[in-house]
């Protein structure tokens, strides 16, 4: 595992085992794997659940594309987390909302690329872009 830790992304929190009370939160951290100690990471930008993150080995960057806001609408934005410094970079939008997207680097690392997800929680998305 590169760096040796595991960075966790965002989520939610359910404050009163609600399903309406679901809400995102900007939390990132990291578990440093040799020492067990677990670091509190610059927040992201925007609070969201089902998004799509993205990290290539190679890479000093984790990309997150597109999920959900805390009002259940799908987004649109990108954002990728540099992780030798600790600071999070906004990226073009998506033309498209979507949640759950898939996502792969062009074999030439210069695009990366997102597909289906899906629109609102009933209705799904094929596109890609």
């Amino acid at each position: 595992m590169p760096y040796n830790r595991v960075i966790v992304i965002s989520g939610n929190v359910n404050d009163n085992n609600s399903q309406s009370n679901i809400k995102p939160v900007t939390d990132v951290f990291q578990f440093h794997l040799l020492t067990n100690q677990i670091e509190n990471l610059q927040p992201i930008s925007k609070g969201r659940t089902s998004f799509a993150a993205h990290y290539e080995f190679e890479d000093r960057f984790i990309y997150v594309i597109g999920g959900c806001n805390e009002n259940d609408e799908m987004m649109r934005d990108c954002e990728k987390f540099d992780i030798l410094n600790n600071k999070w970079v906004p990226l073009p939008s998506m033309n498209e909302e979507r949640g759950n997207p898939g996502t792969f680097i062009s074999q030439d690392k210069r695009y990366l690329y997102a597909f289906q997800g899906f629109v609102n929680r009933n209705e799904n998305f094929s596109g890609a872009e």
